[in-house]
Order: C-alpha cells, then structure tokens, then sequence
C-alpha cells in the first residue's frame, strides 16, 4: 500500500499488486487518470490513509508519503509478518524523521530511524495553534548554541521529550542559526548562535541572546531536555528506535526496545 501515484511499484511488481490510497477524491481521481495515461492501472483508493485498506490486506509493504505523528495501528495489522512499514514522522518539534519498521510475528512493529523525509503531515494531525503575544517578551542569555538542538541526534530525543514544541530554524548571514521553538498555548523564543560553530562541535562559547515569549519559557525546556540527552551521551539518530501495536499504541526507544524513553 502507498499513498501516492506508484509508477515505480507497478513497473517492479505488477499493477495488481499495488494499492495507493488519497483522502482527497478529486485528487484520487487526478491519480487514477494520469496512472493510466502513463500506462499503469493500481488500485486506486479513495479513503483515510490512516486507516489503510483492510480488503487488500495483507501487503508486503507499506510506504507513507505523508507525515504521521503516530503510525497507525492499521498499518501494523495489515502487513504480514516480515512486511515492512517505511513512515516519516512528524511532533511538532521535529517533522522529517523517517522510520523503517519490520513487523514482528508476535504482532508489533519495530525499527530505528534512518534518517529524514518531508512530507505534509496527515490531514487528521494538523493541530492548530494560539497567536503569540509579543507583547509578553523577555530575554535571557544561553550557554548552549543553538544550533546543537538542530543536530538529527537531539530531534529524535525531542521528538520524545518535547512533543509538544514545534523547532524551526533558518541560517542567517555570517552563518549562525536562528531557532524557534514554538508551542501550541501561544508560546514561543528565538535564539542564534554566533556562526563559529558547525553544531557537531558545540560551536561557539557563547554566551547567546535569548528572547522567550508567552505563557511558558520553552528555550528553559529546551535547555533542560539538552541537559538530559548530554547526560546520554549525546547518542545518534540511529541509537532510536520505535515500537508500534496493532492496536496502535507506540514506544519510542534509545538503543534498546526495552528502554522506553517516550
């Protein structure tokens, strides 16, 4: 099952072992029409993704092009055993991160992230957000450069440890990196480096200017999630991993299914 035109499936494995699925019937039918212009006829679904196709079931392999902040317990339950799931992921503080999960014969689903793909989240998780009051503003200073909560290995923490707090960054001129991490109640901060460091290294000395906005201080999250995952040793994107039921429920792990961080 996928959830866009899959040309390059149905080439590899035969139009009638390929399923896509689109939530937007107009689009559906845009998929359908340029599949067969193209010369392929899949299946072409209309419906909730996140609810799969069960009449299919069971597929080989699931891959999702668009971001989830869960993997659907569906997916999990209509892949055989041995099936792969390939999803990217997406919390509000790191959307991108890509998982490949192997379903397990004792049901779940389980892998690491391996890297990063982006993708428009899933319809039903787009959550909306109250304004910022500006007005609210106060500065501090950092010793951590902000560029460090950029780095793949501190997403993959946050996506356990912050859910609730979209990270946003950009380069400035002279090369120092602007975040903002942004929450849902109408809070958000924004903090720079000074361009000396390259983020694997620690960077500059600091100390960094610091503005933090709204009902929470969230940059004192930040800090204190980086204080933690510092304490782990800083571990790779690799290091995590996720778990995933069949009825849904989800485990974010570091280094080992057993150690359940989130």
């Amino acid at each position: 099952m996928a959830r866009s035109p899959p040309a390059p499936a149905g080439r590899r494995l035969g139009d009638a072992r390929v399923v896509t699925v689109e939530v937007d019937p107009a689009l559906a039918e845009r998929a359908r029409q340029a599949l067969a212009s193209a010369g392929r006829a899949p299946r072409v679904v209309w419906g909730d993704g996140a609810s799969g196709w069960a009449r299919g079931a069971p597929y080989d392999r699931v891959l999702a092009t668009c971001s989830v902040l869960r993997v659907p317990g569906a997916w999990v339950a209509q892949t055989a055993p041995g099936g792969r799931i390939v999803a990217p992921l997406h919390r509000d503080v790191w959307s991108g991160g890509l998982v490949s999960l192997t379903v397990q014969d004792d049901g779940p689903a389980r892998g690491r992230f391996t890297g990063s793909a982006w993708f428009m989240p899933l319809r039903a998780d787009r959550l909306p957000s109250r304004p910022v009051d500006y007005t609210t503003g106060r500065s501090s200073t950092t010793g951590l450069d902000p560029a460090r909560v950029t780095e793949p290995g501190f997403c993959a923490w946050a996506f356990a440890r912050l859910p609730d707090i979209t990270m946003t960054y950009t380069d400035e001129e002279g090369g120092a990196r602007r975040v903002w991490p942004t929450g849902r109640d109408g809070s958000t901060a924004t903090a720079a480096g000074d361009g000396d460091g390259d983020g694997d290294s620690g960077g500059g000395g600091g100390p960094f200017e610091v503005w933090q906005y709204g009902p929470a201080s969230l940059w004192d999250r930040v800090e204190a999630a980086w204080g933690a995952y510092e304490a782990e040793g800083c571990p790779r994107q690799g290091e995590f991993g996720l778990t995933v039921t069949r009825d849904g429920r989800q485990e974010i792990w570091l280094r080992d299914p057993g150690r359940v961080i989130g």
